[in-house]
């Protein structure tokens, strides 16, 4: 089912289950019944039945025989009591796994359940209303789209972004943003731009998996620092790491990390810029995330808090819009900026100018936001529901944090429990996972999976967890 072909019952589905989330209907609290709302809301009865009938199927309410339907009656999903803090490892020479490259080609098999790859389902993507955009290119238009553009790219959509941070950063144009072929390109060449190789830079741990190669690839020594499962990178704990090794610059997702889920509270993230600072070390941010926050608002940058221009911001559509576009963009002041598009330029040239025009024209009249609105909603009920079959199904001693943005569960297995194996396992019944220990160049976090909630709540994937839960559970048995 397309984005915005969604049927009635399941608006209706989402849009009580955002009541329940938001404290409108407590736990256990009986819900009006099917006749009351289909006369309060103008609705059928079988509208108002089959989202009553989804919610019961997300895990959100019971029904009761000769009563009616009433909120489920849960114990908070937050299961971890005492959050751990990892421990950092210093590696000079990184020692990438030889199942890195088999697991990155396994978890995007389309025929397999979509656990291991953080992406969104193609039915939450505006599919419409970007072919409703392309098919409006006039001739003359393509025929400019088809040529190459500018390195820094569309001024149209650069202009956009630019808008879209105002009032989370100051002073930023158009002409300090460079686009690029998605995030990891940003990140890419925002270290080449910083760091040549045989230097050390400092990393969250765990982190995004995908860095692993990246770092790779430019011969860079790693340092970990460790992280609170809730708050992320302790600014007293960045300082003694970088104070104690020779770190170039620092990779951060300080808004709801890859994996983890944390917020950074905006203390942390500006004491760390001014230690940043004083130090002389530049910081990345990786920002794809901030857009999905299940909050209030979208969170501040670190560069919300710079006031000597060492940090560069990347970001791109690919976890809230057009995944196959692979736009991204970085932000940073205009000397770093100049090296960052001769980088750029000896790369890749430029970024497509097609897709650019089209999320250009995307970006106006509040299609975005209005796309956003909506997706916050599914994505935050997908994440609970996925956490809540975690809870049901996982053998006792599993944990886990619930996010405070995105789309990603982070898994703590019982002892006794490996993730390469449960991945393996799980594979074999066309399940994909993420091992936990890709996420750590020490591979400290064996006993960890990371799983993807950005596919609707369904019967295919609450088989799967229950699936997951019943091969941890053999571990743990000694099976």
């Amino acid at each position: 089912m397309a984005a915005g072909k969604q049927f009635l019952y399941q608006k209706l589905a989402e849009q009580i289950a955002g009541q329940i989330q938001s404290g409108v209907y407590e736990s256990g609290q009986k819900l009006p019944s099917i006749n009351t709302l289909r006369k309060t809301l103008n609705k059928s009865v079988s509208t108002v039945y089959r989202a009553y009938v989804e919610l019961e199927f997300m895990g959100l309410i019971d029904a009761r025989p000769k009563s009616g339907y009433y909120v489920k009656t849960r114990s908070p999903l937050k299961v971890d009591p005492e959050p751990s803090v990892s421990m950092p490892v210093y590696s000079a020479e990184k020692d990438i796994s030889d199942y890195a490259d088999e697991i990155r080609f396994a978890i995007k098999q389309p025929a397999f359940v979509p656990l291991g790859q953080a992406t969104l389902s193609p039915d939450l993507l505006p599919q419409k209303i970007i072919s409703k955009i392309t098919k409006a290119i006039s001739p003359r238009k393509m025929q400019e789209l088809l040529c190459y553009g500018r390195i820094p790219g569309d001024s149209k959509l650069r202009q956009s972004l630019a808008g879209r941070m105002t009032g989370i950063v100051d002073r930023v144009s158009p002409d300090q943003i460079v686009v690029t072929n998605g995030c990891m390109e940003a990140v890419s060449i925002s270290l080449m731009a910083v760091t040549k190789p045989g230097d050390t830079i400092a990393v969250e741990s765990p982190t995004y998996f995908g860095y692993m190669q990246v770092l790779k690839e430019l011969k860079l020594s790693i340092v970990e620092i460790p992280t609170h499962p809730d708050q992320g990178i302790a600014p007293e704990c960045f300082a003694r790491i970088v104070d104690q090794h020779p770190v170039k610059a620092c990779l951060l997702i300080p808004n709801f990390q890859n994996p983890q889920g944390y917020l950074m509270p905006d203390d942390s993230k500006r004491r760390l810029v001014l230690m940043a600072a004083d130090r002389g070390i530049p910081l990345i941010e990786d920002d794809v995330y901030s857009e999905l926050y299940h909050g209030s608002g979208r969170p501040s940058l670190l560069k919300s808090f710079d006031e000597q221009d060492i940090t560069i911001t990347c970001s791109s559509f690919s976890k809230t819009l057009c995944p196959g576009f692979r736009l991204g963009w970085v932000v940073a002041d205009q000397e770093m900026l100049e090296r960052i598009k001769k980088i750029k330029f000896s790369i890749s040239m430029v970024t497509s100018s097609l897709p650019q025009h089209i999320l250009g024209e995307f970006l106006e009249n509040n299609r975005y936001d209005r796309h956003l609105r909506g997706l916050r909603t599914r994505v935050k009920n997908q994440v609970l529901a996925v956490a809540g079959a975690v809870k049901q199904y996982f053998p006792k001693g599993t944990s886990f944090r619930l996010p405070q943005g995105g789309f990603v569960l982070w898994i703590r297995l019982p002892r006794n429990t490996n993730g390469l194996r449960l991945y393996r396992d799980a594979l074999a019944r066309g399940i994909t996972v993420l091992p936990g220990f890709l996420c750590s160049y020490s591979h400290n976090y064996k006993r960890y999976i990371r799983i993807n909630c950005g596919f609707p709540f369904d019967s295919n994937i609450r088989n799967a967890i229950e699936w997951l839960g019943r091969l941890a559970a053999a571990q743990t048995s000694g099976g």
